[in-house]
């Protein structure tokens, strides 16, 4: 993998929104979509197998709020978000 490629994991409950994304990210040149979730629990355990630099995420995910995770939140966010 070139150091300078950023590499991304998708998480949404909604496939055709994880296509589109994948779709016009892969297009972007320095950018390799390396992961797709659809639920929270996945994501986390995708994520620590994968270790991508960006993750990008529906926070409205069924699985979460259940779970009690959501983005005001910030004490739940690894590594740190600002919100």
């Amino acid at each position: 993998m070139p150091t300078d490629e950023i590499t991304v994991m998708l998480v949404d409950d909604h496939h055709l929104v994880r296509l589109g994304f994948r779709r016009m990210l892969e297009d972007e040149p320095g950018l390799r979509v390396v992961g797709e979730a659809s639920d929270g629990h996945e994501a986390v355990e995708l994520a620590a197998k994968l270790k991508p630099a960006v993750i990008v995420m529906d926070f409205a995910l069924p699985s979460m709020k259940r779970r009690g995770g959501h983005a005001d939140d910030p004490e739940r966010c690894a590594g740190g978000c600002d919100f």
